[in-house]
């Protein structure tokens, strides 16, 4: 290893407030032991009083590797709920090539409720890939709106893939509990 990845880790003392320093350290290194340090800190709780938190999981999520993308990606939609974290999954789902971290965006962003969401969903639906099918399925369970109670019913007969078509199923009736 190189002397200047000691940095990363864990059982090494350093500054409180050295994540500042180190998280874009890891993200340029891309070496095994910066991974290593990435994956404990988005393991750690995070204080989103400070800006520095929530930017640095947006910066995460946005670059590094597939694990730490995917980490960061679900980590993000658990601790926070600022209007600017909905803007960056929104983003992301528009951007993201990668199936798997594309249905890792959409599981974050279904605890917003944000203007937006119900088209980005419904279009995510047409997508080829039924992994990411069936967590816009999962999403559009709590989305409000006249266009995801049309698609979810035409998904129920229309989808090619089984798994897709009972999830849509699922929404409705999650759907019309929640209305009564």
């Amino acid at each position: 290893l190189a002397s200047w990845t000691r940095v990363f880790d864990g059982r090494v003392a350093r500054r409180a407030d050295a994540d500042e320093d180190l998280l874009p350290l890891a993200l340029a290194s891309a070496s095994p032991a910066g991974e290593s340090w990435l994956v404990r800190w988005l393991a750690r709780p995070h204080d989103l009083g400070r800006p520095f938190n929530t930017s640095g999981l947006m910066m995460v999520a946005a670059s590094g590797s597939h694990r730490v993308r995917g980490l960061a990606l679900a980590r993000i939609g658990e601790v926070s709920t600022a209007p600017a974290v909905h803007a960056f999954l929104l983003d992301r789902l528009v951007q993201e090539p990668d199936p798997d971290l594309l249905a890792a965006t959409v599981s974050s962003i279904r605890r917003f409720q944000e203007p937006g969401l119900a088209e980005a969903l419904v279009a995510l639906t047409r997508r080829s890939e039924p992994v990411v099918r069936r967590a816009a399925v999962d999403a559009m369970a709590r989305v409000p709106g006249g266009t995801v109670d049309a698609r979810l019913l035409q998904l129920t007969g229309d989808d090619p893939d089984g798994k897709v078509r009972r999830k849509a199923r699922k929404a409705i009736r999650e759907r019309a509990r929640a209305q009564r």
